[in-house]
C-alpha cells in the first residue's frame, strides 16, 4: 500500500473491485458478487449499463462481450430489479422447504412431477407441483415462478434448471445452514426466508459487511 493511505471499509473495497472488472468487461460472476456489482451501479439505468457494456465489445477484444446475455452479467444488465432477486431467492428457500419437508430429495420431486417423463416440467405440470405442495398462487404468480427457473427461455423447466433454482441457488445463499437444515429434514420457511432478505439487503447497503 502507498505511504499514508487507509484502505476503504471491506465492502467499499469489495464493490469498488467489481465495478473494475465491469469496466473490464469481464462477464463471469458469482451471485455475491453480482449482488455487489449491483449495488454499485444502482445509479444507472439497464439500458444505459447494456449501452456501455456493448461498447467495450467495439474497442476490446473480449469475445465473451458479444455473448453477454448467456453469462451470469445479464443479471446486471437487464432490467431485472433487486426486489425481485430477493423474491426469486425467497421462492427458491420455500420451494426447498417444501420439498424436503415431505422427504423428498430435488431429484425425487422432479421425477414425481414429471407426469409424462419428457424431461421437463411445463407449465400445468408445474401448476400441480406447486398445489401439492401447498403452494397458494395465480396464473402471473406461476408465470413469475417460471421465469425466475428458465434460464433458456423455452417456458419450461429441465432437472438443471430445477436443481440450480431450488438447491445450489439456497445452499450458496444459505451455505452450511441449508445444509444441515436439508438433513435434519427441512427449514423453518419464515427464518431461512428472513435470513435470506437480511442477507440480501445487507449486500445491498453502503458500507456493510456481509452478514456471515
Amino acid at each position: 500500500a502507498s505511504t499514508g493511505f487507509s484502505a476503504g471499509p471491506p465492502y467499499q473495497v469489495r464493490m469498488l473491485h467489481q465495478l473494475a472488472r465491469f469496466i473490464d468487461g469481464q462477464t463471469f460472476y458469482r451471485p455475491r458478487e453480482i449482488s455487489v456489482l449491483l449495488r454499485a451501479l444502482q445509479g444507472d439505468k439497464p439500458f444505459d449499463r447494456c449501452w456501455f457494456f456493448e461498447g467495450l465489445g467495439g474497442c476490446r477484444r473480449r469475445a465473451g462481450i458479444a455473448h453477454w446475455d448467456n453469462q451470469p452479467v445479464a443479471d446486471a444488465l437487464r432490467p431485472w430489479l433487486e426486489f425481485e432477486q430477493v423474491l426469486a431467492r425467497v421462492r427458491a428457500i420455500r420451494l426447498h422447504d417444501a420439498i424436503y419437508s415431505r422427504g423428498l430429495s430435488v431429484q425425487m420431486a422432479f421425477q414425481r412431477f414429471d407426469a409424462n417423463n419428457s424431461g421437463l416440467l411445463e407449465p400445468m405440470e408445474f401448476c400441480r407441483a406447486l398445489r401439492t405442495l401447498g403452494f397458494a398462487f395465480d396464473v402471473g404468480e406461476v408465470a413469475n415462478w417460471i421465469e425466475a427457473m428458465d434460464t433458456n427461455e423455452d417456458y419450461c423447466i429441465d432437472y438443471a434448471e430445477f436443481f440450480a433454482f431450488c438447491k445450489q441457488q439456497v445452499d450458496s445463499l444459505l451455505g452450511v445452514t441449508a445444509k444441515s437444515a436439508s438433513n435434519s429434514g427441512g427449514f423453518n420457511t419464515q427464518d431461512v426466508a428472513s435470513a435470506a432478505t437480511k442477507r440480501t439487503v445487507a449486500q445491498l447497503q453502503d458500507g456493510e459487511e456481509d452478514p456471515t
